[in-house]
């Protein structure tokens, strides 16, 4: 993402246990402090709504548009996302 969008501003995401933990025990934090990336935690019923529809969707739509592509490799599946997913999803 880095490469092709550059570094963002902030990243949004719920509250799950991978990313709201102490920020001295997760070795992300350190990654988002050095590269000045704010940390942005869903705390409200709404928010976390928000990003678990994206979640499910990205999960939902990328597995069978994958199936459907006959991406068997781990780098047909990347060129695909890469290739023609993100563009199209991103539109």
């Amino acid at each position: 993402m880095i490469r092709r969008q550059g570094i963002p501003l902030s990243v949004y995401t719920d509250c799950h246990s991978i990313f709201a933990v102490t920020r001295k025990s997760w070795p992300g934090a350190r990654a988002l402090e050095e590269l000045g990336i704010q940390l942005i935690l869903a705390r409200s019923p709404q928010a976390k709504g928000r990003i678990g529809r994206l979640f499910r969707t990205l999960q939902d739509r990328l597995l069978s548009e994958l199936r459907l592509e006959g991406g068997k490799t781990r780098q047909e599946a990347n060129a695909f996302l890469h290739d023609s997913f993100l563009p199209t999803y991103n539109q």
